[in-house]
């Protein structure tokens, strides 16, 4: 089986752009920068999540993507899985197996 045989989800990847308005005040916006990225999403263990704190990072979860998925952390891109949205906080691009592993954090 591939490694893409195991991610047994889709995700969108949304990208923010900040405009100004007419009276100056900006305002955010997201859209779709990806669509349809298989996906594997897995919360972390208690131990693991510890260790993020430690690390100055605020994550609940670890989204695994294919290899070469262009995700950002800063700015944060945001990744939506069934209706769920979830803000990126952490991107590792060489992980095990060459797949993207974006370290995030549920948006409520």
């Amino acid at each position: 089986m591939s490694r893409d045989g195991l991610k047994n989800t889709t995700c969108a990847i949304q990208r923010c752009t900040v405009s100004a308005g007419a009276r100056g005040i900006s305002t955010e916006s997201w859209a779709d920068s990806a669509t349809s990225v298989k996906c594997s999403i897995y919360q972390l263990s208690a131990k693991e999540e510890m260790q993020a704190k430690g690390w100055g990072l605020d994550a609940d979860y670890i989204v695994t993507l294919p290899d070469g998925t262009t995700i950002r952390s800063n700015p944060p891109d945001r990744v939506t899985i069934g209706g769920t949205t979830y803000l990126v906080r952490r991107v590792d691009s060489k992980g095990r197996n060459r797949d993207v592993y974006a370290w995030v954090k549920e948006q409520a």
